[in-house]
């Protein structure tokens, strides 16, 4: 391809991108713009209960388990805390 056949194709390309643009979006407002989250999702409830039983199930692991129990073993017989 030469030079010319090249910028005859990008010219083409970038004009072709221009059409592409989809105009009907509508513009958003000052307040909308500094909104951090545009909304809340369809499933937020489900999404939040999903997490919190996420996390109970994580709390039954024996690994999980064993540390919550050492760490109270270890803290119930230290004699600070039992002044």
């Amino acid at each position: 391809m030469s030079d010319e056949e090249a910028r005859e194709n990008l010219a083409l390309v970038e004009a072709a991108s221009h059409n592409d643009v989809d105009t009907n979006i509508p513009k958003k407002s000052y307040v909308q713009l500094l909104n951090v989250w545009p909304g809340k999702s369809k499933h937020a409830v489900r999404t939040v209960l999903k997490c919190y039983l996420h996390m109970a199930e994580s709390l039954t692991s024996p690994g999980i388990v064993f540390a919550l129990l050492c760490a109270s073993i270890v803290l119930g017989t230290t004699p600070f805390f039992n002044e």
